[in-house]
């Protein structure tokens, strides 16, 4: 079977840092045929490294994520198309266990898992939505599932679609400028029937960072935007005589959520009072189901593939006192082309996190060797060093190493 051509889109507005390292992380991708656009301010655009020159840039002043989507559909050339945004990185399998399900013909979208910003925990695993915009989460961790006229949350950082489909249904709604775009594709992927599946080894790592609608402690900067999209959700899909009581619901959403943030020292009283009338603003305003008009997205005629890494997967492991020498063989092994996993445990029992290291291209596993990883764990166990190592290499190794988990090494 020939694999499909695939163009992954990534949006960013102000955050050229944390975009580069988005792409370098999916140019460690094992899947063979792949392009990358890139959806972004001019100013972002011009600070990326001279060495991606082979990603496709469609510049876009604005902070709207919708729309920013949907030129990277137009600007998209693969039979599927793939999204995810600047502060996550995708793990080396993303990909290809992503659109496995689309690929075979068993579905038309897919989403996959989203780990937090210590890369251990889930941030997201599958939910079914609702015509208010509740979640419930449908537990099935890193299992995979096929879903047939229910509506689950394609999460837009993680999601993947047939590209003929998502054409066919309009692409993104424009009139969610933030919050909730991905949830109006589900309901209306599932409206007409598409397959839908969830790829629970199709993970992301994904770190919230800084943009133009929160500070990097997660903090909303405004609540309008998020208003809007709400107001506009509850227009198109939740029943008049629901909507009121849903609107109640989503502002003790967001009351609850900025309270949490008062009571850890993040925001004030007065700030609070602020945001929640900026976010009742935004949902009290006008908003006709009709009011958006709708965009034709074409197909681009060029795919341009990335260049695929062509080298092996390589592991490491270094005691704090032989750090920089095993770093150093690290980098010497990406810049050979090679996929490198480097395991830096301490003599404690602190939590483990993993992290995508955006300048040198390795994946950083910290933590004691005594601490736990999974959430599972125990909080202290005793283990042998390299026995502890070889347990998270397996722990990883579904979504981590495409083939075999490789051998050892260590300097």
């Amino acid at each position: 079977m020939i694999a499909p051509r695939v163009s992954v889109v990534i949006v960013s507005h102000g955050r050229a840092e944390f975009l580069s390292g988005a792409i370098r992380a999916l140019l460690q991708q094992s899947y063979p045929c792949f392009e990358i656009v890139v959806v972004a301010e001019a100013a972002s655009l011009a600070r990326l490294d001279a060495a991606i020159a082979s990603v496709k840039l469609v510049e876009f002043e604005e902070a709207n994520v919708a729309t920013a989507r949907n030129l990277g559909i137009e600007n998209s050339a693969g039979e599927i198309i793939a999204f995810i945004d600047d502060d996550a990185r995708p793990e080396p399998t993303w990909i290809s266990r992503l659109i496995g399900p689309i690929a075979s013909g068993a579905a038309l979208a897919a989403t996959g898992r989203v780990l937090g910003r210590n890369g251990i925990s889930d941030q997201s695993q599958c939910c079914i939505v609702s015509n208010t915009g509740k979640e419930r989460e449908y537990a099935l961790g890193s299992s995979s599932s096929i879903f047939r006229n229910v509506p689950i949350k394609l999460v837009g950082t993680n999601c993947a679609f047939d590209a003929q489909f998502l054409r066919r249904i309009g692409g993104f709604d424009e009139g969610y400028p933030f919050y909730l775009d991905d949830t109006d594709v589900s309901i209306r992927a599932a409206s007409v029937g598409a397959p839908m599946a969830y790829v629970g080894d199709a993970v992301v790592h994904h770190g919230f960072a800084e943009g133009p609608f929160r500070r990097q402690d997660r903090v909303p900067r405004s609540l309008f935007k998020i208003g809007r999209s709400s107001a506009r959700f509850l227009a198109l899909y939740c029943p008049a005589r629901q909507r009121q009581r849903a609107m109640n619901d989503m502002i003790e959403a967001q009351r609850q959520r900025l309270l949490e943030h008062m009571i850890a020292g993040r925001l004030d009283p007065f700030q609070v009072r602020l945001l929640l009338k900026d976010f009742y603003l935004g949902l009290k305003g006008v908003v006709r189901a009709d009011d958006q008009e709708k965009r034709t997205l074409k197909q681009a005629k060029l795919f341009r593939p990335v260049p695929v890494m062509l080298g092996s997967d390589r592991a490491f492991s270094s005691r704090l006192w032989r750090s920089r020498s095993v770093q150093a063989a690290a980098h010497r092994a990406v810049r050979d082309g090679d996929r490198v996993t480097v395991f830096r445990l301490s003599w404690t029992a602190l939590y483990h996190t993993v992290q995508f290291q955006d300048l040198g291209g390795i994946w950083l596993q910290r933590g004691g060797l005594f601490g736990r990883s999974s959430r599972s764990d125990p909080l202290f166990r005793i283990w042998k060093f390299k026995a502890r190592i070889m347990r998270e290499m397996r722990r990883i190794s579904d979504v981590r190493f495409p083939s075999n988990i490789p051998n050892l090494e260590s300097e």
